[in-house]
């Protein structure tokens, strides 16, 4: 009864921060945005206008998240606009919140452009929206399941 409870409220949750983009929180008056940049690499410069939107917000906090993402909390009715301005770039889709090691240009273990490859297939699924993915289990796209390819010949 208890688990079954625990999954309505996650649903309602997820409906709410899905039609408008905020969540109420328990004190009064107060929401929480959430954000996921699309592919889990955000533009510096979102950071920075975010500095700009909630510095003024009493009691306003950023929390990080595992998966890549983050929350604004603690913020005012009033402030909501702002805030949302600022991340409506945000993912969108499931697939849109994928993320990938961060790829040869930057690790000195990468072999390929992981992240090159991610926003192409992020524009191609933007573009047509049933982009076919299959599950495997060596995919470093957890949300996409694509197919393993191999990075050198043999």
């Amino acid at each position: 009864m208890r688990q079954r409870l625990a999954v309505m409220l996650q649903r309602l949750y997820l409906q709410i921060l899905e039609e408008t983009g905020y969540i109420p929180r328990n004190s009064q008056g107060l929401y929480s945005v959430h954000c996921h940049p699309v592919g889990g690499t955000p533009d510096p410069s979102l950071f920075v206008n975010l500095y700009k939107a909630i510095c003024e917000i009493p009691g306003a906090e950023l929390r990080l998240c595992p998966d890549e993402s983050f929350y604004v909390i603690n913020c005012r009715e009033e402030d909501l606009e702002a805030v949302l301005h600022v991340t409506e770039d945000s993912a969108k889709t499931i697939f849109e919140e994928s993320v990938a090691c961060i790829g040869a240009h930057v690790c000195q273990q990468g072999i390929r452009d992981s992240q090159g490859l991610l926003q192409k297939l992020v524009e191609m699924e933007k573009e047509t929206s049933s982009l076919l993915t299959v599950s495997c289990q060596r995919s470093i796209f957890p949300a996409a399941r694509l197919p393993a390819v191999p990075t050198r010949s043999v």
